[in-house]
Formats: C-alpha cells, structure tokens, sequence
C-alpha cells in the first residue's frame, strides 16, 4: 500500500519542541509521499523571521537529504543562530556570531545536501544584511559591524556589494569577492572600496604585516581602490589605492617564508611619478628605482618620514648575490638629496646628496655627501669588478669625525630584529686606494688634528699610512697594517715647544691639570690582536714641561696632604693653594718604556719650586694600578719636621729628603713613608744632581746622610 498526503491553502499554528519559537503558516501546499516530505510556495512566521514562496523538501530515506528550489526569507539571527548552534554540527556558528539586531534577507535561495551536514551543502542565495556583527575572525583586532551589504554566496566564492562596515576606527563602503571563505575569510580575496583609516586601525595593519616603525602609515581617506589578496603558502597581495588628495598608489608583491618579491610600487600625484620594484630570495637581493620621489609625496602617507627629506630620481637597478659579492652588479644613473636610513632614531645615516651612475663593472660615484652619527663626510670615486676582485679609487673628505660614536652606533645596529639570522656574507675581495683628509678625528677623549691617511686595501688587508697625524697637537706620523684579527703598526711621536694647557685634556683627561710648555719624543710598535695589543706593545717616550703650575694631579695631591700632616710648608704649599693657584714649577722631566701592557718610569723629575720630587716605577695601564717610589725634597726650612721626629744631629748642607711610597689608582691613592733602604741608587742619584747638593733621607727619627 502506498499512502500519499496533500495539503494546500495552510493554516497552521504550532510549537515543536526542536524549534525554538512557535511556527506559523499561513499559505502554500504540503505534500507526503512515500520518503520526501515537500512544499511549495510556502508562507509563514518562525518568532520574528518569516519566509515566502518557499518550495522545497526534505527525503527520508538514508542520507536525509534537505532540498529548497527557490524562497524568500527575512531572518533574525538574534533567535536563530542560538537555535542553530544547539545542534552539534552547527555549534561553531556562534564563534563567529557577534549580535546587534542582525537582520539576513534572502531574496533567493537554492539548496541541496545532507540536512544535518551543513558543510556539505550546495547552495545558491541572494540577500542583503543589516546591523550583524562579526567577531572571532582570524587575525581581527576586533568585531566587524556589517550596517548594510548586498550579497550572493555559494560553496566556493561569496559576494558582496555596497557594503557599510566598520573596524576599530576604521569605515568602509565595500565591495568584495571571498574564495573557499569556509576556510577562512582571507584565503583569497579581491575588494573594492573607499575607506577612512583610523589611527587604531592603521596601527594593527601595520603590525599584520610586520612593518618596522620607520614605515609606519598616517590615518588615511581612500577614495575608490582595489585590493587583491591570496594566501596559500604565501601572500600575494595586489593593490591600487587612490588617497583622497589626490596621491596614487599601485603595488604588486609576494610574500613567502623565505622570500619577497616587489613586482610593481608605484607613486604618483601631482609631484612625484616613481615605481620600484625589489626582490629577495636565499642571498640574492634585487631594488629597481625609476621616476622622481620627493618629500612631500611621502609625507601624505607616514607619520613620520625618515626616509627622504629632499627628493630623488633616476633610472637605477641593483642586483646582489651576498653568497657571491663579485657577481652582483649595478646598472643606471641615480641623483638624490636628503635621503636616509634610520639605522636608530636618533642617529640616522643621512645622504645629504649624491650623483652616481653605473654600468655593469663600473660604479662612478661622482659625489656623496654623508652625515652618519654626527659626523659629515664627502666622498667621490670609482668602483670596478672584475672576475677576481674590485678595485677601488676613493676620496673621503671630512670636517669632523667621531668615531666613537659611529662605532657605538654600528654596534647597537648590529642585533638581528624579529628572530631573523642574519646571513653568511662572502668577504668582498677589495684592491685599490683611499685618501682620507679629515680636520678633526676624535676617539675616546684622544682627539687628531688634522689626521691625513692613505689606505691602501689589497683583498682582506688595509695598509694605513698617516701622513699627516696631530695627536692633541703631538705629531704621530706612522703606519698600521690591519689584516683581521692583527693589526700591527709603528707610529712616533714629537712634539716641540707646545702649550702644555691644550693637549693635557687630550692627553691625559681629568686627572692632570697643568700649564707650561713641553716637548715630547716617542716611538711605538706593536703587533697581534686588537684587545691584545695593549699587552703585547713596546715603546718609549720621553716628556719634559717647563715654566709652568699644575693645578690637579692625584699623586701631588696626596703627596701634598701627608706632608701637611707634618706641617711641612707651614702654610706656604698645600692642597687649597695647588688648586687655586697652582704648583709653581721650573721643570717636569719624565722617561719610561711601555712592556707587557705596563708604563715603567725609568726616570722622573719635578722641580718645583716649593719642592723636588724625584719618582720610580710602573703604570698597569690594563688594570689603572701604579706602583711609585718617591724621593720628596721640600725647599723650606724643616723645623717643624724636627718637632714631630726627634733627629740626630744638627743641621746640615745636605738637603733633607722623604722616602714616600704612592699605591693604588687614581680614584684611591695611599702614600705612605718609606725606609731608607727602600729607596735605589738611580733615584739618590736623580735626586743628587737635581738640587745639586749631597742629601739626607728622614725616617723614624732619624737623619742619614747620602754622599
């Protein structure tokens, strides 16, 4: 027996437990026969939504298979989506589901699948939306209102047009084609829109795509652009935007895990015209540039341009294997001002202006006039490669270098950014000439002026010859010979008749004030590594100053304060007047050799005029520690001396003198007496024939004579 039901012009009212509102029908047919359930043009009400003209059915046989041929429905998905999600296939809908009154209108909609896989369902619908909110979508920063769109969706691709959404700050009229979109709403995706970019918005873009901060974007007004955008293994991104003041922006490019390729970035508005291209894969790197870019045309986009402050053009290609320097190349002619590259924010490398042009094996920069930590350079020359090696013939020019603060800078800039490893880079072979003239060079408190050098560069070796070198006014002549990891060089020093007040700074920082005029003659030599060249050095230098005052001198210093203990001056020498009025002296008399990273005194006289002080011994110039032996002769009366010491004997020709040790370092000075014995006969001897008369050394009480 088979049983067939039909049913037209329905009137129902009902509730059922599976549905969440009461269900009511008020048109259409309904018919039964054998497994399918179907209707037609169906008409009703399910709580606020209502459907019409809807035909379709449901088969009953195994697979259960849900067909609908066509219908129209107004849906509020504020009472169905918690329906929907109830069910355990359908509950991931409520991920994305972020309410408002969200209003879905199909004003057509063909269906056929499984009724209980909806995934694998296929569908055809037309509609529109209103007031729904997305949230949860991949890599969002937040909900997406959706105020109004028109759309038509099928398994594979879904369609939108005259779409009124907004993210963060952001407001959009939109439309758009989403492909495989159940996979992920930007899989790939092209899109038609005008826009106001926001601050919050323009921000969570540019961390999206992992710009550094020197190339963060402004708040933008787009008008009509385009926007294409596929993601597999990698992005591919294609877009024409149209800024509303009139700036052009066109780019091509691809970005993979290892690689980028910038097939087209174009600019144009009323100023600059300019497209670019840039590539890198592995080791290779590849930058175009053609057009003119100027400042302004920058300016319309960041928030801040470090990168150009003049403008630039030209037509210039560059191609760089860094696993294999010799055969990169250049190509091209290129001209700019006020270019830089923010290696630290507050010490960019700038180029003030350039001209260079190009062939295959040749690079003629014509002029380059750099500013880079501080310091301002020129420089012209050529470049040429060949299978072997590159020759260079260069210029440099400078007012003023401070290369401690170039190489603190490259230092800071030397880290890697984002967990990147930086690439092994073949050593560029390098033969040529470059002539360096700079007025001024500092290093540390050490300051050249002039310094005039030739280096001389033969592949992995430099040859530098300083031709003309004033070291704190002390001419340094010399050469250094750096081939990495040694450096060996052999530079003299000589200096005569010089105004002592200028170069001590220079020379020795803050730990000797003086004046008076000198004349210095060295010689130093060594050989091996840079931390090690210290220790491993030879050299000797002898310094002498006359008619001059010292004003700071730690070792004076304190020789000062254990004689007022003693009152041996009585008023006449001591600390307050040494920095006042300065230690009155005729000369200053020193000779030592540097050995083993120490500065050994082999002789040093001062012959002031409150006191001769004849000294001995080393400087540990790798730990600061010296070690001196002293012979202190004070050229007054010593009566108050003999109040203190109870002497032997009466008073003598000799003239008295103290044997002092001074220890430590310049920030912890002890002097201390010492015994007779302590005290060597170069020393006796120094002394002797600096105040030209016998001497006696005091100790514990005693006087003994020294003949």
């Amino acid at each position: 027996m088979n049983l067939k039901v039909e049913a037209s012009e329905i009137q129902l009212s009902a509730q059922y437990r599976r549905l969440p509102h009461p269900l009511q029908i008020t048109g259409g047919k309904f018919s039964y026969y054998e497994s399918r359930v179907g209707v037609e043009q169906l008409t009703g009400t399910l709580g606020k939504s209502s459907f019409s003209e809807l035909s379709g059915g449901i088969d009953l046989a195994e697979d259960q298979r849900l067909a609908i041929t066509s219908g129209k429905s107004s849906i509020h998905l504020v009472e169905i989506v918690p329906w929907l999600a109830s069910f355990e296939k359908m509950r991931g809908i409520s991920k994305y589901y972020g309410g408002a009154e969200s209003i879905l209108t199909l004003s057509q909609v063909k269906l056929n699948g499984p009724f209980f896989s909806p995934a694998k369902w296929h569908f055809n619908a037309t509609g529109d939306v209103r007031d729904l909110e997305l949230k949860n979508l991949p890599k969002r920063p937040g909900p997406i209102k959706i105020t109004a769109a028109k759309f038509k969706a099928d398994p594979d691709t879904l369609e939108y047009t005259h779409g009124q959404i907004s993210l963060l700050d952001s407001a959009w009229e939109i439309s758009g084609t989403h492909k495989n979109y159940f996979k992920g709403f930007d899989k790939d995706v092209r899109l038609k829109f005008e826009a106001r970019l926001g601050s919050k918005f323009v921000q969570w873009l540019s961390e999206s795509f992992d710009l550094p901060e020197e190339t963060q974007i402004r708040p933008l007004t787009l008008s009509t652009s385009q926007l294409t955008y596929v993601r597999n293994g990698e992005k591919s991104i294609s877009a024409d935007l149209a800024l509303k003041n009139g700036l052009m922006i066109s780019t091509d490019f691809v970005l993979g895990s290892d690689k980028l390729r910038v097939e087209k970035l174009s600019v144009q508005d009323k100023d600059s015209r300019a497209t670019m291209e840039m590539s890198l894969h592995d080791s290779v790197l590849g930058l175009s540039f053609k057009g003119n870019l100027v400042k302004t045309t920058l300016d319309q986009v960041m928030t801040e341009n470090p990168w150009l402050t003049g403008w630039l053009k030209g037509d210039f290609k560059v191609h760089i294997d860094r696993n294999h320097l010799l055969k990169s190349a250049v190509w091209g002619e290129l001209k700019g001002k006020g270019i830089a590259y923010p290696l630290k924010p507050d010490s960019p490398l700038k180029i003030n202006d350039l001209a260079v042009t190009a062939t295959t094996h040749k690079i003629d920069l014509q002029s380059a006039d750099v500013t880079f930590s501080g310091s301002q350079f020129k420089a012209a020359g050529t470049m040429m490669r060949s299978a072997q090696n590159a020759l260079l013939d260069m210029d440099i020019k400078a007012d003023s270098l401070d290369l401690d603060q170039m190489i603190h800078t490259l230092k800071d800039n030397g880290g890697q950014t984002r967990g990147e490893k930086a690439p092994d880079l073949q050593s560029l072979p390098i033969q040529g000439n470059i002539r360096l003239k700079a007025d001024r060079v500092n290093l540390g408190r050490f300051t050249w002026q002039p310094l005039h050098a030739d280096i001389k560069l033969n592949n992995d070796t430099a040859e530098v010859s300083l031709q003309k070198a004033a070291l704190c006014g002390i001419s340094t002549p010399g050469t250094l010979i750096v081939s990495p990891p040694t450096i060996d060089f052999d530079i003299e020093a000589e200096a005569k008749d010089l105004e002592l007040d200028p170069a001590k700074t220079c020379l020795a920082g803050g730990t000797f004030k003086a004046d008076g005029t000198f004349n210095l003659e060295g010689r130093f030599q060594g050989r091996g590594k840079a931390g090690d060249l210290l220790k491993t050095s030879t050299g000797q230098v002898e310094f002498t100053a006359a008619d001059g005052h010292i004003y700071h001198d730690v070792v004076m210093l304190e020789v000062l304060k254990f004689l007022n203990t003693l009152d041996v001056f009585n008023g006449r020498a001591n600390v307050k007047d040494m920095k006042k009025k300065g230690f009155d002296y005729r000369s200053f008399r020193v000779k030592a050799k540097l050995q083993d990273g120490k500065l050994r005194y082999d002789e040093a006289v001062l012959h002031g005029r409150p006191m001769v002080v004849t000294a001995a011994g080393e400087h540990d110039l790798q730990t600061e520690q010296f070690n001196l032996t002293l012979l202190v002769a004070p050229l007054v009366a010593l009566h108050s001396i003999f109040e203190h010491i109870p002497l032997i004997g009466g008073i003598l020709d000799a003239l008295d003198t103290l044997p002092l040790s001074a220890k430590g370092t310049v920030d912890n000075v002890r002097i201390r007496a010492l015994a007779p014995s302590a005290i060597g006969y170069e020393l006796q001897e120094m002394m002797k024939k600096t105040v030209e008369r016998p001497i006696n050394f005091v100790h514990g009480g005693q006087k003994t004579e020294v003949r």
